[in-house]
């Protein structure tokens, strides 16, 4: 149950970033829960072993590489799910950064628990 609730309350998150970034677009809510389902996965799979390779680069860049990666990922996923869209990857750039912002906001609250 407690899963249910979490990537409800992260495709409510995504449907208001979606709204409040231009370039971004979820049509409907059953996009926005996929999306936060895939998302969900690729960071628990994919995305460590890419933070590994990407390490040195990340420390070069100051992180930027970092963020290049999390939006390359939405930017994949947008392929994947029809209603959600990212129009270019400066749109992307600022849609993960917001998804990251709240996605720890969300894990701290959830912490006070």
């Amino acid at each position: 149950m407690y899963l249910i609730y979490k990537f409800v309350i992260s495709a409510l998150v995504l449907s208001v970033l979606a709204w409040i970034v231009p370039g971004v677009s979820i049509q409907g809510f059953l996009p926005a829960v996929a999306v936060a389902v895939i998302l969900a996965i690729v960071n628990v799979s994919i995305k460590p072993i890419l933070s590994l390779i990407i390490t040195p680069l990340t420390i070069l860049t100051l992180g930027l590489a970092h963020l290049a990666m999390n939006t390359a990922i939405l930017m994949v996923i947008d392929k994947f799910v029809s209603g959600f869209h990212i129009e270019s990857f400066g749109w992307g750039m600022l849609f993960s950064i917001f998804v990251s912002i709240f996605g720890v906001s969300i894990s701290k609250v959830e912490l006070l628990k």
